[in-house]
């Protein structure tokens, strides 16, 4: 039989990887540098030299102000406090604002309240400092950048995964055909773990050309039984730019193998340069819905649409996602509610509160409801603690 599996950031904790509430408060409060390629990275200046922390300070004292500020109206709302997520898609209006890219009469009065209530976030630098631009528009944009480079550092690690067992014995077993894996973590914990354990999967990518793995998106329908597919990209996805031939280049996502993404090269020698250097993955809030619709994040969203229509697709075993993102809970209520047939076996330790009453979605007023359907099957365990049987005995017992 054919099945899915919904993930989120969860799955990950058990490998130790931070979480909201810790990448905010490193973000803000650790010591960041810009290196040359005018990246964020972690640590003291290793150039003092050419010394950038003090701009890194105001990066860092500005996401502090737009978080006092969202942070009152977050407590008010659902009694949380704003998370990394929050602040950028702050940052990001505001950018979009400033540069006059998007019309948003709201955002109008906030950026003139901003300017009159913290004049002194943008008062010029030190003559020492010479270059750094501290307006507004500069400020959120390179607040984006700061957050958007410090994920991707602080969501890698060299540990082997753990926790994801449940994931290799659901690729191997012959009870299922078809399993195809949607997640939402910009984490490579997944692909990892596969690799571990010897498991094949589409994801794509195709093979190496020079030191890159370049996506192709015919590759994610070849006929394994197992898909990967990142609906909101990874942190080691980069722009490339290659040559074609001596007059023309194009553009095209993919994995360096060389952690030196600035110095690949293809397989005719020739260098292969990064467009930004910035890791292809999205981060905020609503924000992410605008661009479900273009390049590669299109494609892997397709396959999800898709995958949702097969109406062999009976059952999506889901962990580790909190039902805060709007796009998706759609689709998913959607889905859920298309056919008897269709059900959510949701692996959760606690989804009475969690999901029912603190996720941003319409699921505490619909939560219990589609537990008395069964359209929603929870599993008061995490992914970790599930085992193979567990999940083939709930099937059985639904078919």
């Amino acid at each position: 039989m054919k099945v899915v599996l919904f993930l989120g950031s969860g799955i990950s904790f058990p490998t130790k990887l931070p979480g909201l509430e810790s990448i905010t408060d490193s973000l803000l409060n650790d010591e960041w540098h810009i290196y040359s390629d005018q990246s964020f990275s972690p640590g003291p200046d290793p150039n003092p030299n050419i010394p950038t922390r003090c701009f890194v300070n105001r990066i860092q004292e500005f996401l502090k102000y737009l978080k006092g500020y969202a942070n009152e109206y977050y407590s008010q709302r659902r009694g949380q406090k704003a998370s990394y997520e929050d602040l950028f898609y702050l940052c990001e209006q505001i950018y979009y604002e400033e540069l006059n890219e998007v019309e948003n009469p709201a955002m109008q009065e906030f950026t003139k309240y901003i300017k009159h209530t913290s004049k002194d976030l943008f008062e010029p630098l030190p003559p020492t400092y010479f270059g750094f631009d501290t307006s507004l528009k500069e400020l959120s944009s390179r607040a984006c950048d700061l957050i958007q480079y410090g994920l991707s550092y602080l969501l890698y690690t060299n540990k082997t995964p753990d926790g994801l067992n449940l994931l290799t014995d659901i690729a191997k077993s012959d009870y299922f055909s078809s399993v195809s894996i949607f997640t939402t973590n910009q984490d490579i914990l997944i692909e990892k773990i596969f690799t571990k354990n010897g498991v094949e999967y589409s994801d794509g990518f195709g093979e190496t050309e020079g030191e890159i793995r370049y996506f192709y998106p015919e590759l994610i329908d070849i006929g394994k039984k197992m898909k990967l597919i990142k609906l909101h990209g990874s942190i080691n996805w980069y722009r490339f730019v290659r040559k074609i031939n001596t007059n023309e280049e194009e553009e095209r996502i993919g994995i360096p193998m060389n952690p030196d993404y600035w110095h690949c090269f293809d397989n005719k020698g020739h260098r292969v340069r990064p467009v930004d250097g910035k890791p292809y993955f999205l981060t905020g809030v609503y924000n992410k819905m605008l661009k479900y619709g273009f390049g590669i994040i299109a494609e892997m969203h397709y396959r999800f649409h898709e995958v949702l229509h097969d109406p062999e697709v009976q059952f999506i075993i889901m962990s580790g996602y909190g039902w805060n993102d709007r796009g998706m809970n759609a689709r998913l209520m959607e889905w859920m509610l298309s056919d008897n047939n269709k059900h959510i076996i949701l692996l959760h330790e606690n989804p009475e509160i969690s999901i029912k009453e603190n996720s941003k979605s319409a699921m505490w007023h619909r939560y219990d409801r589609l537990v008395e359907m069964k359209k929603l099957i929870p599993v008061k365990k995490w992914l970790c603690n599930v085992n193979l049987n567990k999940i083939i005995t709930i099937i059985e017992s639904i078919k």
